[in-house]
């Protein structure tokens, strides 16, 4: 019998970058009678880094391999090793054709396959995140023989989940019928609640906690107590040994198919760095875990994954194995998409006074035209944030602000957001100003903002000028030209104001064109429906520009990144080998 086949659309946009012929491998989650495949990696017959087992680690518990992948210029013939295979995806590179086979004896094709988008996508999956803290307290040369313990303790049903939310536990055997023959979006109203921007992920927070006493039957023989004692030298270590997992689960889910699936992520969470500290033991001299875990989701991947970074190494100590996740994932090398800076927020984590990431996400897409956006992320910076008062003066270095973590939140960089002092400092070093610029209220144009730009991150910048403001829509097609090839937030200067552009919108038929304006000007909290509401982040005609006023615009050029391999490759390859 066919099967029901889902595949996210991201899949067939990144076989798109393929280039070479070769083989790699599906991984998708299976839930009753559909298959939903979410992702893919290369095949790299030159060393097995990447190999089945690592790759899974890197991705949601519950998204398993679940067939082949054969890249070819023409149309040949499967080889037989396939065939056994349940799901194999032929792929054209000469036209980009792909063709779907599932097994049923031997390989047919699929009648039919439906593909599904991201939104699609969370209307029938949820993520939830486990987190544990473990204390170890025990001999230094016995700490895997506890590991290995409290694995067997978890695997056998000794562990417990609470799911603050709801206010709702899950045992082993649950007591509570109502609990234990629910579905997920009955438990959690997750088709209501599992939005989430690209940068801060809606996950179901769920609390593991260790049973560690035994329940003994009421006719249990009753003993005095008996103590054993041994005196002895040894090295003791005492360390919190902290888990944090995602589990990836259909909507339709049983609470008794969830607590597996959590019990699941846990064990795979400590059998990887038991095989990590055997793999690696002059990293683990000390007998503590050097393992950060940071969770990504670049666009073009359409899914969140986990990597892991040696604590104490910075991210160029990492990139021949970023190198190495960039290509399994058919992943552009000259982009950025594992660095720390672009590691994702959950809602849970964010507070409520943090910096707004990408506001125009709340704005109801313009349906006429054709609008061309910024790429990826930003933080909203604005007057008197910080607790510092530049009301009147500090637009256009609030507008450089935006920029800045454009850079940050995409990975180029990881140097702090500058104050308007340092801002001021970088200026005064590079002899565009005197030295009594630092701390004073003056303000800047286009062009400061671009030296520093140059300055700070090392980037190239161009800058367009507007006699006027209708010029500025003169200039429609360049703006539209900068965010479909650079992506980056324009600062644009007239008279005394600065303001941030995010995008623009060009209906050809009518010749009107739109501004998607983000306002340094505001003054208020951290509140998306007040900044949207208000508008202090939205759609502008080209009336918002003075006709009176000269303008001018910086636009910041996104850097080419490459890849580079460091002298710690060969130890890098061990990490990521478990």
């Amino acid at each position: 019998m066919q099967p029901k086949l889902q595949v996210l659309s991201n899949i067939i946009e990144r076989l798109k970058n393929v280039t070479t012929t070769g083989t790699g491998r599906l991984y998708g989650i299976k839930h009753n009678n559909t298959l939903t495949i979410i992702t893919f990696n290369i095949n790299n017959d030159s060393d097995d880094t990447f190999n089945t087992l690592s790759f899974v680690s890197f991705l949601p518990t519950n998204v398993d391999p679940c067939g082949i992948l054969y890249i070819e210029e023409n149309d040949e013939n499967i080889p037989e090793t396939f065939k056994n295979h349940e799901i194999v995806l032929k792929y054209f590179l000469n036209n980009t054709n792909a063709e779907w086979y599932y097994n049923n004896g031997e390989l047919e094709k699929f009648s039919s396959i439906e593909i599904i988008n991201e939104n699609k996508f969370k209307e029938q999956f949820a993520y939830v995140r486990i987190q544990l803290g473990i204390p170890l307290i025990g001999e230094n040369e016995k700490i895997l023989d506890t590991l290995k313990k409290i694995n067997e303790h978890i695997s056998s049903g000794k562990v417990a989940f609470y799911f603050p939310s709801k206010n709702i536990y899950l045992f082993n055997n649950n007591d509570d019928d109502d609990v234990e023959n629910a579905q997920l979006k009955e438990l959690f109203n997750v088709l209501r609640t599992n939005g989430g921007s690209v940068h801060n992920i809606n996950a179901i927070y769920a609390n593991a906690l260790l049973q560690i006493s035994k329940r003994e039957p009421n006719n249990a023989c009753k003993h005095a107590p008996v103590l054993h004692q041994a005196k002895y030298t040894f090295d003791s270590i005492e360390y919190t040994f902290n888990i944090d997992r995602l589990v990836l689960v259909n909507h339709g889910i049983t609470s008794v198919e969830l607590y597996k699936a959590l019990v699941k992520s846990i064990c795979q969470y400590i059998n990887i760095v038991i095989m990590f500290w055997k793999s690696n033991p002059y990293i683990c001299m000390d007998y503590v875990i050097p393992l950060e875990w940071f969770y990504f989701k670049p666009r073009i991947l359409g899914h969140l994954l986990t990597v892991p970074y040696i604590s104490g190494w910075d991210d160029d100590s990492m990139m021949s194995c970023l190198k190495q996740l960039h290509t399994t994932l058919a992943l552009d090398l000259t982009r950025p998409y594992f660095r720390r800076m672009n590691s994702v927020q959950f809602f849970n984590d964010v507070q409520n006074n943090d910096v707004l990431i990408n506001p125009h996400e709340s704005i109801p897409s313009i349906t006429d035209g054709k609008s061309s956006i910024v790429y990826g992320l930003y933080s909203y910076h604005h007057y008197m944030q910080n607790e510092f008062d530049d009301n009147g003066w500090g637009c256009a270095y609030r507008s450089l602000q935006t920029i800045i973590s454009w850079y940050r939140l995409q990975g180029y960089t990881d140097i702090p957001i500058p104050s308007h002092k340092e801002m001021q400092k970088c200026l005064v070093d590079i002899g565009d100003k005197p030295f009594n610029f630092i701390g004073s209220k003056q303000w800047i144009g286009s062009t400061e903002v671009g030296f520093i730009l140059e300055t700070l991150l090392g980037i190239n910048i161009k800058i367009l000028c507007a006699s006027n403001g209708e010029e500025v829509s003169i200039l429609a097609s360049d703006l539209a030209h900068h965010f479909d090839t650079q992506g980056t937030p324009i600062m644009i200067g007239g008279g005394v104001l600065a303001h941030t552009i995010l995008g623009i919108n060009y209906n050809e038929s009518s010749g009107e064109v739109k501004f998607l304006i983000l306002d340094p000007h505001y003054c208020g909290s951290e509140k998306i429906n007040t900044v949207i509401n208000k508008g202090w982040c939205g759609w502008k005609s080209k009336d918002f520009w003075r006709k009176d006023s000269f303008y001018n615009m910086c636009l910041p050029q996104r850097p080419i990144y490459i890849t580079s391999l460091y002298l710690k490759q060969n130890l890098m390859l061990r990490v990521f080998t478990v």
